[in-house]
């Protein structure tokens, strides 16, 4: 973690005094104790010194617990506000790290979507609009990987929005007589020689990504001290008292 600065990192610490009770954000929110057990924890902290191997087995139970408490979604899918956020792809939980020293713990992630997803909050384009991925094609994509794709406008109920598709069409075999008129008709010959008549027929576009000035992220907290975390931390320090 020591590639990015401590303020960049959403995490759970337990800064150097310690206190290991709360979940300790970049941005300095502290969440105390709210059972009884937080003081005891604390007081055999301060008795016990070097708590490294402690805080390092914590900080893998930590790390474990997060990853699990993220459903896997098929991509697009969100999960509801206030809950872990899906994991659509492995890359997010796999950013999910862990520090310990000897009187320190930090967990957290370097993914720059740590913190929008922990606290929510809005996301504003900068030089370009925002590309929102509508389909699973699309999802994890950008648009530059879709050459084919074009502009076009729809009326919805946010207003008159912009979307990149990619057209769709199919070939369809018939009669000229049944399409007079229509320009994209192609004679085609058969393998005896016979002629046949072919025309491109345009169907509903792939709606590939929406454009937008901005995006509003509600909060997926996934960095949270829980109930059966103080009693983990408790059998671990008393396991560690009967071993030195």
């Amino acid at each position: 973690m020591d590639t990015v600065r401590q303020s960049e990192i959403p995490c759970l610490c337990a800064p150097p005094a310690p206190v290991v009770g709360g979940a300790f954000l970049a941005d300095g929110i502290a969440f105390e104790f709210s059972s009884a057990n937080g003081q005891s924890i604390r007081s055999m902290f301060d008795a016990c010194g070097d708590t490294r191997e402690v805080l390092d087995d914590f900080g893998g139970h930590k790390q474990r617990q997060i990853v699990a408490s993220m459903a896997t979604g098929a991509p697009l899918a969100a999960a509801p506000p206030g809950a872990p956020p899906d994991t659509h792809s492995m890359s997010f939980a796999q950013s999910i790290t862990y520090e310990a020293g000897a009187a320190y713990l930090a967990v957290g992630t370097h993914s720059p979507r740590g913190r929008i997803l922990q606290e929510g909050g809005l996301i504003e384009a900068q030089d370009h609009l925002l590309t929102i991925p509508l389909s699973e094609e699309s999802y994890g994509k950008r648009a530059r990987d879709f050459p084919d794709a074009v502009l076009t406008f729809r009326k919805t109920a946010e207003g008159l929005l912009a979307f990149l598709v990619r057209p769709n069409e199919r070939q369809e075999r018939g009669s000229r007589a049944d399409w007079l008129g229509d320009r994209s008709i192609r004679q085609k010959f058969g393998k005896t020689g016979r002629a046949y008549y072919m025309r491109t027929v345009k169907q509903e576009p792939t709606f590939l990504f929406v454009l937008k000035q901005s995006v509003l992220i509600q909060p997926h907290p996934y960095l949270a001290w829980v109930p059966e975390d103080e009693q983990y931390l408790m059998t671990a320090l008393q396991q560690w008292f009967m071993r030195n």
